[in-house]
């Protein structure tokens, strides 16, 4: 049975569609379990919060495989070390983790998010029978949220980014099926791959969506200190205001701009492209009448 965690999130909400869609042996494990049970209402929920690692006992109980993941946060890296010591005490066999990018991952690491990271893989290593860890990159669906409220209002995108940079967006749903392979496939142990989508742009989202919205969007690049006071004047907390400008400071570095094959060798198909992910997702980006 595989247990997972962060069912509601990015993530977790395509894995457990996958789990569902493929008959698979699952229960989630939430904090929230009416927020879990409203999404997914046929879904085998327990309680259980990273934070209180002695509900984990209970939540854990009959697993033998374990999805990891956990909002990023102050508390993040003793909040997944202690899932990790829990599923080892419990004979948890094989966790699949999902990690930073692969350019940030590292003790001597400049980004925070970085060393937190490699903190958690080096537990994990050590205490798990088996593991997989999934070092990700710029997720698609992030698109659909800050970008896609400008296109609506504005028909711009004001990033802190050259047009031209390099991201290789990728999709959360390849992300998703990639662990599930990870969970069934044994040649993936003690693994780490390095999951992207293709070489794109913010230039090139701006004219793709020109293209499927029949106008025309433009992209702005911004300096970092507006993109840091924006994010202050919307009241978000100083810890989240940090790691956002750290993680523009890194993607300006060029941190997601090198692709990886590892989705074709764990899928056997390529990554989602974002043409293909634009059109299924338009109705983000259209004006509300």
């Amino acid at each position: 049975m595989i247990i997972v965690l962060g069912a509601t999130g990015t993530i977790g909400q395509h894995l457990v569609r996958i789990l569902e869609k493929q008959g698979e042996d699952f229960v989630i494990v939430a904090r929230d379990k009416q927020k879990a049970s409203a999404q997914f209402p046929k879904a085998k929920i327990r309680y259980g919060d990273l934070s209180k690692a002695t509900s984990l006992k209970t939540a854990f109980q009959g697993g033998n495989a374990l999805f990891l993941v956990s909002p990023h946060g102050p508390d993040m890296v003793s909040q997944q070390c202690a899932a990790i010591l829990r599923a080892s005490k419990l004979g948890i066999k094989r966790i699949v983790k999902i990690s930073g990018s692969n350019a940030s991952v590292a003790e001597d690491s400049v980004y925070a998010i970085g060393r937190e990271h490699w903190e958690i893989e080096q537990t994990l290593k050590e205490h798990a029978d088996e593991f997989v860890i999934l070092r990700c990159n710029f997720f698609m669906q992030n698109l659909l949220e800050e970008v896609a409220a400008m296109v609506r209002s504005q028909r711009k995108i004001l990033m802190p980014f050259s047009k031209n940079l390099t991201f290789c967006f990728l999709d959360a749903q390849d992300i998703a099926q990639c662990a599930v392979n990870c969970f069934n496939e044994p040649q993936h142990a003690q693994k780490t791959y390095h999951l992207t989508g293709r070489k794109s742009s913010f230039s090139e989202l701006a004219s793709i969506l020109s293209q499927q919205l029949g106008s025309q969007i433009r992209y702005r690049s911004i300096p970092l200190f507006l993109a840091k006071l924006a994010l202050r004047l919307k009241g978000k907390p100083r810890w989240l205001v940090e790691h956002q400008i750290e993680m523009s400071q890194f993607f300006r570095a060029g941190g997601a701009s090198i692709e990886s094959s590892d989705i074709g060798l764990i899928l056997k198909n390529p990554p989602a492209l974002l043409e293909n992910f634009l059109s299924r997702h338009l109705a983000y980006f259209k004006t509300m009448n």
